[in-house]
């Protein structure tokens, strides 16, 4: 998440400087969710058959180059396409992380949830930290100094991983590579429709909040914020998205997990519709216009991402690279979509972009978390037949 999130608060800046508009600073989002399509589909299923790490150092290693054509990107096109190659590499941890966790605790369900959720706790700072920091690196020493961290920060990981980190693919489920395996799982969850289902709607909760990350930066600079107030008020809606965590490991105890999606997606669809009524109701926007009711959509994306995650992959434990690929490639479809329909669509409705794309995805999750129990029902012994 941290190259994700880095450096949105340099948006107005890097647009001075490549001197183009806000629509192609816009697009290294996007940008971004098209360099992990395809390679989203293949990480998960050649882990499952080769073993996790050396799938892992190989990602790192491409988005290790990806950054560094940040660093020197002359013009916003060679940005985009540097962007684009960051993603391609970077997504191997993505989808990677979900299946270590099922390798590691294998066969304790309980422990599987509760980690996921730690997890994306932990994930959830990002969102805080890591534009904050990109603020401060930004107003200090420029924009490039984002990607120059990145580039230190990518070494490490990539150094850490070489030597400390242990395959966690138990050797007896490693099979000889052949593109057949590969599409063999794949095909799996492709023929189960409550994959469907559990994917769609992490992916448009997802789309949800990315769409936002497009578009409120240039919302809240054209306001007068700094780069490095921008950054700072993403420091409580991680808070948010860590107590929706939270609220999940609480309520999970009194509520199925089903009923607590279903609750989470119709508070986010109330909370887009609040956004939406809030910042059109004709009074000058401030920021906390912006950060009230993203605040609530967040609380409600710390819920609906790692339960529904965790949902899927337990599903599908017997091949859990291949979900996790899955899952990951359907939320970057979904994110792509949004991003780009937020950032093609700013120049003739400004912030309204990210409103509309906010409530449609929202009120698309609340349909599909309705259709999910009696789904389940249906589909749930097929799928661990074939898993």
């Amino acid at each position: 998440m941290i190259g994700i999130d880095i450096y949105i608060p340099a948006f107005d800046v890097m647009q001075s400087d490549f001197l183009t508009s806000e629509a192609m600073i816009g697009l290294s989002m996007p940008a971004y969710f098209a360099g992990t399509f395809a390679t989203q589909l293949f990480y998960g299923p050649i882990s499952d058959l080769i073993g996790r790490k050396p799938v892992l150092l190989s990602g790192l290693a491409i988005f290790l180059l990806g950054t560094l054509g940040c660093v020197f990107a002359g013009s916003v096109e060679l940005f985009l396409v540097a962007r684009f190659v960051q993603a391609f590499g970077v997504c191997a941890t993505a989808v990677l992380w979900q299946p270590i966790v099922t390798d590691t605790h294998a066969g304790d369900e309980a422990k599987v949830k509760a980690v996921f959720g730690f997890v994306m706790s932990f994930i959830g700072i990002s969102p805080a930290l890591a534009p904050l920091l990109g603020g401060w690196l930004t107003e200090t020493f420029g924009w490039r100094s984002v990607f120059v961290f990145l580039l230190a920060f990518g070494g490490c990981v990539l150094l850490f991983a070489s030597v400390a980190f242990q395959e966690t693919l138990d050797v007896g489920r490693k099979r000889k590579m052949s593109s057949r395996g590969v599409f063999s799982a794949l095909g799996d969850l492709a023929t189960t429709p409550v994959f469907y289902i559990y994917a769609l709607a992490v992916g448009l909760t997802v789309g949800a909040y990315m769409s936002y990350l497009t578009i409120a930066p240039f919302s809240l600079a054209k306001l007068g914020y700094s780069p490095l107030e921008i950054g700072i008020h993403f420091i409580p809606l991680a808070m948010l998205f860590g107590l929706g965590g939270a609220v999940h490991k609480i309520a999970g105890a009194r509520l199925s997990e089903v009923n607590l999606l279903r609750l989470a997606s119709l508070l986010m669809l109330c909370a887009g519709i609040g956004f939406y009524v809030n910042l059109n109701s004709g009074a000058q926007a401030g920021l906390f216009d912006y950060l009230v009711p993203f605040g609530v959509l967040t609380f409600t994306f710390g819920i609906i991402i790692p339960t529904g995650s965790a949902m899927a992959i337990q599903h599908f434990h017997r091949i859990s690279g291949t979900c996790s690929s899955g899952m990951n490639f359907t939320t970057s479809v979904a994110a792509f979509v949004s991003t780009l329909v937020a950032s093609l669509y700013y120049g003739a409705y400004q912030h309204n972009a990210m409103l509309y794309v906010i409530i449609v995805n929202a009120g698309a999750v609340l349909v599909l978390l309705l259709m999910l129990r009696s789904d389940r029902e249906r589909s749930g012994t097929v799928a661990q037949d074939k898993a």
